[in-house]
């Protein structure tokens, strides 16, 4: 898998016959649900979404978080579901169902909470991620408090700081935020 992820950035369409045929190998001989095939699907899905295929991405991390949800080794709350759930909930925001990217964000966001902590940078990152849909949505209160919540966990988290370059990313996110929501409104 690693040596896919590899030529996937030197090579697509190397990596994309690689990974599809890993997929249709641990599907023939483990199963359409067994570990490694999901864990295939999620390479094949990230490649989609990398060449913009979303819709064809959107359908593979569907059905691959479906799968680890009900999976007995994975379960709802295991890193790599919440992780494929992130995915989906970002290109459900991509193709506008907002609603929806809403609703399995904030699933992400509370099961990472409770399985990694709160203020986890992989919690952080999904509270930073349901803000942008909550923007799209109008939801500007509760998006600014996640925003900031995430800009001062990174701030304070091992390993980052407020220099770091994803801390100072979210701080100019969060300040462009303000921006838009002080910007008056044209009646042009």
């Amino acid at each position: 898998m690693n040596l896919a992820v590899i030529i996937k950035a030197q090579s697509p369409d190397r990596a994309g016959k690689l990974l599809d045929q890993a997929v249709a190998g641990f599907t023939s001989e483990l199963g359409d649900s067994h570990v490694h095939t999901l864990q295939a699907k999620v390479g094949l899905a990230g490649l989609y979404k990398q060449r913009g295929e979303i819709a064809t991405a959107h359908a593979i991390y569907e059905d691959v978080v479906t799968k680890q949800e009900l999976h007995p080794e994975l379960g709802p709350l295991h890193t790599e579901t919440l992780r494929t759930k992130a995915n989906l909930g970002t290109i459900l925001r991509v193709l506008g169902e907002i609603d929806e990217a809403k609703r399995v964000l904030m699933d992400v966001v509370v099961g990472k909470s409770q399985h990694l902590g709160p203020s986890h940078p992989s919690t952080l990152r999904s509270k930073y991620n349901l803000s942008i849909a909550l923007k799209q949505l109008g939801e500007w209160d509760q998006a600014y408090e996640l925003r900031e919540e995430a800009v001062k966990g990174f701030g304070s988290a091992s390993g980052y700081g407020s220099e770091h370059p994803t801390t100072r990313q979210m701080q100019e996110s969060l300040a462009r935020m303000v921006d838009d929501a002080l910007r008056p409104v044209d009646s042009g």
